[in-house]
């Protein structure tokens, strides 16, 4: 008797050892990070300017993930009453690869971006325009769910030939 419930009880594990996987740590596939804290220098200004923007990712596996971002800075010229105050801000979809499964770390990314330029002391558009950015940026969790980004953007814009970099702080969640 008590060989075959040795019998049965061997056969079961060997039936459920090869399908008994190790449960692996698997992270939301949906990210939103405020990721603009950003501090560009501008050729057309010749000044620093800052603006804040927002992200949403959506993983499509653990290394690869397509993303759609909103930008907007305010830029202040001064000088008084002559001073020019200027709104700019782009829209654009990308894709990001991340070299490491657990997405932190390296990652590069690229896009297409729509930009724009708003004069807001005389309230006409001074140009729209399109540019391909890439990135290279860093992650580090903060707890499963939170993480903390710096990077580079280098934005080539098509219409007036013309680069822009743009060193980047933020914060994400993913759910």
């Amino acid at each position: 008797m008590n060989y075959i419930k040795l019998t049965l009880l061997a056969a079961a594990l060997l039936y459920l050892c090869p399908t008994a996987n190790a449960q692996e740590f698997k992270f939301p596939k949906n990210e939103i990070e405020l990721s603009k804290f950003s501090f560009g220098v501008s050729k057309d200004f010749g000044l620093i300017q800052g603006g804040i923007g927002i992200t949403y990712r959506r993983m499509l596996s653990n290394h690869f993930a397509l993303q759609a971002k909103a930008t907007q800075t305010y830029i202040d010229l001064g000088g008084g009453e002559e001073g020019s105050r200027y709104l700019s801000g782009s829209l654009g979809l990308g894709a990001t690869y991340f070299f490491k499964p657990t997405r932190k770390g390296l990652f590069v990314s690229a896009g297409l971006e729509r930009n724009y330029l708003f004069d807001l002391t005389n309230s006409q558009n001074l140009r729209k325009s399109y540019s391909i950015t890439t990135s290279l940026g860093f992650r580090a969790d903060l707890g499963k769910n939170f993480y903390l980004l710096g990077g580079l953007d280098v934005n080539y814009n098509l219409t007036y030939k013309s680069v822009e970099l743009k060193p980047s702080i933020g914060v994400g969640i993913r759910f």
